[in-house]
């Protein structure tokens, strides 16, 4: 088996399960991205949020029908493995279990792969016509030397949510989609205010360019409604 699938305790190696996803999640209920792809002279504008009921499909958890303590409101779910109400070690009992290990064992990872994540595609359901994926946009990223595919989805809200993720296996869901460029992406927690710029190549290519100047680039359909402090050095914090 291959290291990078276990936890380290003790000298003993442990795959991580659905408590760790939960509590990885959790961190991410106050969060939210907010994301600047371009294309062939377009931009658009990807604001990420994150729900308790979102992590139940992002474990795989719907597969495991055979668990009938899964069979209800999906954010009480949440909460019961946040407080060990479902016990882990039944969960993983399941006869389905094998089909969503290696998605659990990497999901804790979701928030660095958010972090880090300079590889996005807008997604077109029909270039993959075996899979039933409704998403928007794809992120691919290479974490613990394994692939993995973040699905993004617009809601009701305008805001984007995760709606799917898992390692890849054989299939490469990139193959004919459409890479759009990484033009900015900003962390903000929603309760303190704070923002953390992660990645700001707007700043960086048009320090001396205004944002007229800019807007005309993409055909004046840049889409940031005035949001951003385009002198900000990258990576600084603002409180």
């Amino acid at each position: 088996m291959r290291q990078s699938l276990f936890i380290c305790i003790g000298g003993l190696e442990f795959l991580r399960n659905i408590k760790d996803c939960v509590n990885a999640f959790l961190s991410l209920l106050n969060t939210q991205y907010e994301i600047v792809l371009g294309r062939k002279g377009v931009a658009v504008t990807l604001r990420i949020t994150f729900d308790k009921k979102d992590c139940f499909h992002l474990m795989g958890l719907q597969y495991l029908i055979d668990r009938p303590e899964l069979n209800r409101d999906r954010e009480k779910i949440f909460d019961k493995i946040l407080m060990g109400d479902i016990n882990t070690n039944r969960v993983e009992s399941s006869d389905f279990y094998e089909r969503i290990k290696e998605r659990i064992d990497y999901l804790p990872l979701l928030e660095m792969l958010l972090d880090s994540n300079e590889t996005v595609f807008k997604y077109n359901k029909k270039a993959n016509i075996y899979s039933k994926i409704e998403a928007d946009f794809l992120m691919k990223n290479n974490m613990e030397n394994r692939n993995l595919y973040l699905f993004l989805s617009q809601g009701k809200n305008d805001n984007y949510y995760c709606r799917s993720f898992f390692p890849e296996e054989k299939k490469d869901y990139t193959k004919n989609q459409a890479l759009w460029t990484m033009l900015y992406k900003k962390k903000c927690n929603m309760i303190t205010g704070k923002e953390i710029i992660l990645y700001d190549k707007l700043t960086t290519s048009n320090k001396h360019k205004s944002l007229e100047e800019r807007a005309m680039e993409f055909n004046g359909e840049l889409m940031l409604d005035g949001e951003y402090d385009w002198g900000e050095p990258v990576g600084r914090e603002k409180i």
